[in-house]
């Protein structure tokens, strides 16, 4: 059916199945997809194909207008988060230089709809739409993307660097980096004009991890056996029940190796002469403090959020200005609410959604209760090891720093 489908042999299928593991674009080389492109290039060749009329619509239900069910015990936090709420932005007119916040591991999608998923971590469809309505604004004269990231998803942190080109193209655009902004942190950052960090910031770390955890020995401790069914070469690839093979580690190399040749590209292209060395000395994963970064032309000024606010109000030629954050941040009413989501199905029931701080995963789950008696630094420290393998179980390539952990 494949070979059929795509016009190919069934041999050349069973080399597919083989090798088991193609980036976007070594597919397409082989036949296996037809285009690889972001989803706006994706949009604007349709509408050529169909007119610019053409519209996309990514909501196939109206939202509800706003009733309060008093019959429901939430519905009067419902009612109070909208009397409280402050009033809806209506479109200021006034010159202002926009501040699109990326703070956490980055992940691909979004947070499902609970804001309590956010703590810890940045997901990318959220950042690449605030980048978007800031680049859209026409009172918006300039962006600060500020970011504060070990790293996270190699495919979220493309998604929010093409973002950050979208808003580049129309107004300026500075990154003013946090306390980290390190691999994917960096991945993200690179496609601004200019990059602020302060001294210490920890950044670089231009390079790509992956591996999986084999868990047929602590299974087997129990009592617990598996007998797998596999059909490919390299299909345990991605299993837990056993280590990578020879052709499986081979296969995932020279997946990483695509994956690290694009980020060293990104940098190349975009920091172009500014890189005091060749951009296989300063990547390999190695991390620089600002200060470090700055002289290797990784990054471009030292300074601050502030320091990057007034430097890109001054490219974009505005002194009378406001300082806008996208999009406006929710107060804790909104927060709770945002939690309790009407049924999809229309039956009516509401759902509470609070208290989960990341994406569920067993290994976070049996981990936590462990971690009480833990003083509060090293808890930061195990949490933020245990969100970076959560990532790692749904992404496998991952552009992520080092644990960095001192006492």
């Amino acid at each position: 059916a494949i070979a059929h489908s795509r016009k190919t042999s069934t041999d050349s299928v069973r080399e597919w199945i083989d090798h088991g593991v193609f980036t976007a674009r070594t597919a397409k080389q082989h036949g296996i997809i037809d285009q690889v492109e972001y989803r706006q290039d994706f949009q604007a060749r349709l509408k050529s194909q169909y007119g610019e009329n053409l519209q996309f619509n990514r909501r196939y239900a109206k939202k509800r207008p706003f009733s309060v069910d008093f019959s429901n015990p939430l519905g009067i936090l419902q009612f109070y988060a909208e009397l409280l709420s402050p009033p809806k932005d209506r479109g200021s007119t006034k010159d202002a230089v926009a501040i699109v916040y990326l703070d956490g591991a980055i992940m691909s999608g979004s947070n499902g709809g609970n804001p309590f998923l956010d703590q810890g971590f940045a997901f990318s469809t959220p950042v690449s739409k605030a980048l978007d309505a800031a680049g859209d604004n026409d009172s918006i004269r300039a962006v600060v993307f500020r970011v504060n990231s070990p790293g996270g998803s190699a495919v979220a942190s493309e998604i929010i660097l093409n973002a950050t080109r979208r808003v580049a193209a129309r107004k300026p655009l500075v990154v003013s980096m946090g306390d980290v902004a390190g691999s994917g942190g960096y991945y993200v950052a690179c496609g601004a004009e200019t990059i602020f960090a302060q001294s210490a910031t920890i950044t670089g770390s231009i390079g790509v991890v992956s591996g999986k955890l084999a868990t047929t020995a602590a299974w087997e401790k129990i009592g617990v056996t598996f007998s797998p069914v596999k059909r490919g070469t390299n299909s345990g690839l991605l299993a837990s029940y056993d280590t990578f093979s020879d052709s499986e580690r081979a296969a995932m190399d020279h997946y990483m190796d695509e994956v690290y040749d694009a980020f060293k590209g990104h940098v190349t292209a975009i920091r172009g002469d500014r890189l005091q060395k060749p951009i296989d000395e300063l990547a390999g994963g190695r991390v620089f403090t600002g200060q470090q970064a700055m002289k290797l032309g990784l990054i471009d000024r030292i300074g601050g959020l502030y320091d990057a606010i007034e430097f890109a109000a001054a490219k974009a030629g505005v002194e009378d200005y406001e300082i806008r954050v996208v999009p406006r941040p929710k107060n804790f009413m909104e927060l709770l609410m945002a939690g309790i989501t009407s049924d999809d199905h229309g039956d009516g029931s509401n759902q509470l959604h609070l208290g989960a701080t990341t994406p569920s995963s067993p290994l976070l789950d049996a981990a936590l209760p462990m971690l009480r008696d833990l003083e509060p630094d090293r808890i930061r420290a195990v949490l933020a090891a245990l969100r970076q393998l959560c990532a790692l179980e749904h992404e496998r390539v991952m552009l992520t720093m080092p644990i960095l952990y001192h006492h």
